[in-house]
Parts: structure tokens; sequence; C-alpha cells
């Protein structure tokens, strides 16, 4: 397992070798503490409206962890973009932004091969949608089989936090819905303000 030390260490070793410096420049120590610090879930970071909530439990019962999924996307995204602006680290930002882009669509990938193997299609997807509880209405599913009882799925939110980032836009592009934005606005703050799902 990798400790905050490692990820910094190995973040100087790329800059150092890309920006043809010392790792211990202090140029370098900085741009990559600050890489591991915003990229990397960091509780201490959490804003001050989402550390109140933490104190309202029948509210929002773990809101720490669905921020910094945004949080930790949002400047993974941020970064990639500016090291690919930089020749010397256009190679980083491109691995960078080619993780994110893997763990956004490999779960729709897999998706849509379940779905297919468990001979799903469009209509039995928004069937089971119709029915799933709210916080799954727009997650990507993993379809397990699709037997006598009826299909069963697994959101792939469970284990790719990413997904968590993904399901607001999932119900912005959902042409189904009926008010897709109210969707959208209400799965982005449905964690922070929602009763817990467990």
């Amino acid at each position: 397992r990798k400790t905050i030390l490692d990820l910094l260490n190995a973040e100087k070793a790329r800059y150092a070798k890309a920006l043809g410096k010392d790792k211990n420049d202090p140029e370098i120590v900085a741009l990559a503490a600050s890489r591991v610090r915003d990229t990397y879930p960091t509780y201490s970071l959490i804003s001050k409206n989402v550390q109140r909530l933490r104190a309202v439990p029948f509210i929002a019962t773990f809101p720490s962890f669905p921020y910094e999924v945004l949080r930790t996307t949002k400047n993974n995204l941020k970064y990639a973009w500016e090291d690919m602006q930089n020749p010397a680290t256009r190679s980083i930002g491109i691995r960078r932004a080619i993780g994110v882009s893997t763990a956004i669509a490999l779960p729709y990938g897999i998706s849509m091969m379940t779905r297919a193997l468990a001979g799903l299609d469009d209509e039995d997807e928004d069937r089971i949608r119709m029915v799933a509880p709210y916080w799954d209405k727009n997650a990507t599913m993993w379809f397990t089989n699709n037997g006598p009882e009826g299909a069963s799925y697994i959101p792939f939110q469970r284990f790719v936090p990413i997904q968590q980032a993904i399901a607001p836009i999932n119900a912005l592009l959902n042409e189904r819905s009926e008010d897709r934005f109210q969707d959208a606005v209400t799965q982005l703050f449905a964690p922070f303000m929602g009763l817990d799902m467990t």
C-alpha cells in the first residue's frame, strides 16, 4: 500500500524528469505536493459547509466522501489540462487524462456488455431504473442476471468512486427523464442531503 510520502516521491520524480530539474528543487517539490494534495482524498481540505453537514447525521451520514470524490475528480481534470498545455509535461497530462477517462468510460463499457449478456435492452433497463431506489436511478449498472424473478444489478458507484461524480451527468443526459436538470441537481446533492442508503 502506498503512503502519501510514496505518492509525493513518485510525483516529484515524474515532474523532475519532465522538466529537467532535480527532484528536490523547491519548484518541483511544491508542484508535486499540490498535485498529491489536490488529487487524492484529503479530509482536512473539506469545506466548512460539508464539515457542518457531518455534525448532523440524520441529514447526511458521511458527506465527506462524495465531496472528496467531486473535488479530486475536478482537480485531476484541471491538472491534466494544465500539464497538456506545457510541452515538457504533456505526457504527464495525457496519462492523467487517460486515467480519469478510463475510470469514467470503463464502467459504461462493462454496463453495456453485461446488459447484452443478460439479454436486456433499453426498455428493460428503463423498467429497472423505474423501480430502482432513488440513489441508483442514474447509476451506471453492472447487470448480474436476468432470471425468473427479474433482472438484478450492482451500481458501479459502490466500488468505482468517480461514478458518484458521473451520476449527475447521467441524469442530465437521460432523454427519458421528464425533468433532466432537476434530476441532475438532485443527484448531485443527494449524498449531502439524503438519508443513508445502507
